[in-house]
Formats: C-alpha cells, structure tokens, sequence
C-alpha cells in the first residue's frame, strides 16, 4: 500500500505508544508522545487556553509536604490554567486548561505538585511533559485524533517531521526474508 500524491502518509497504530506510518518506500515508527507533545506546544505557542471546570472535581490525599507544595504552586498553576484548592487533607483540582478534561488528571495531578521549581526548564514545559508522562498509553481513538492533528496542522512539513521524530525500521527487507 502506498499514499497517493498529495495523501497524507499510511499509517497504523501498532500498539498502545506507536505508529508505524509509510513514506514513500520507508517505514517509520512514530511515538505517539511525540505527537502529543508537538500538539501540546503548539496549543501553549498560541497562547495558555482558558480555564475549563471539571464536571467532577478530582480530589487526592495529602500530606503536609504535598499540601506546601500545592499551596506554593498556587499561583503558578493558575498561570497554566489549572486552578487548584485544599483542605488540611485533601487537595482538588477544579479546573484545567480548555480541551484537556479528558486526560487522566488523578494521575497528573501527584506529578504536577512534584515539579521541579528550581529547575531553569520553563514551567509550562514542565507542565507538557507531566500531560505527557501520564498519558504513556493512547487508544485507537486518541491516535487517530493526535495523527488526524499532527497532518492537518504540519502542512507540507508531514515527511520532515515524521523522519525528525520517528524511527526508520527495514521493515520491507524483515517481509521479504519471510516470504
């Protein structure tokens, strides 16, 4: 199977992390965190969405440590557009950026309050790479979404990036030593 002139590059999802996408008569694989990551810095270059409340705020137990933190990131945080509360037992998250309810924010939230802020590292990179770290395995759904983006929005830039980012595999050369 091949693109046509013009067509996007084939592509298939091989397992819950990667792609395997065709150009021309090479095969790559392709991370699907490495498209996730391009997405999410793109959507910060355009600027920080805005706040989206969660239908249910996420609530997890904390210690005294957990609970510093949370309140030294406070402001911080609501520069990423997620906006955080807290008793002396519990932190919840209300909100977070617009188009991200659907990340697996009871995990992401733990991580988010462990940042490093002494690091020189931006925190809105911090900040993609903790989305990142939390969404390690993607759907069919998902990577049909982030493959329909990552096409849709690299323009004539497709193949580039697909050969930046991914891995070359003789994956023809394995099919004919089989066949």
């Amino acid at each position: 199977l091949t693109s046509e002139k013009g067509q996007p590059p084939l592509c298939m999802q091989i397992d819950e992390k990667q792609l395997l996408v065709q150009l021309e008569n090479e095969f790559y694989l392709l991370p699907l965190a490495h498209l996730q990551r391009t997405k999410l810095q793109q959507q910060f270059a355009q600027g920080v969405p805005v706040s989206q409340p969660l239908l249910m705020p996420i609530s997890i137990e904390s210690d005294e440590n957990l609970l510093a933190s949370a309140q030294s990131l406070y402001e911080l945080l609501l520069t990423l557009s997620v906006e955080i509360g807290w008793t002396a037992k519990r932190i919840m998250l209300r909100k977070v950026p617009a188009g991200m309810r659907h990340m697996p924010w009871t995990q992401i939230l733990p991580l988010l309050l462990n940042i490093d802020r002494s690091s020189e590292q931006p925190l809105q990179e911090q900040f993609v790479e903790v989305l990142i770290s939390a969404e390690s395995q993607y759907n069919n759904e998902q990577s049909a979404s982030l493959w329909q983006w990552f096409v849709a929005n690299e323009g004539t830039e497709v193949s580039t990036k697909i050969k930046q980012m991914g891995t070359c595999v003789p994956l023809a050369q394995w099919l004919k030593s089989y066949v």
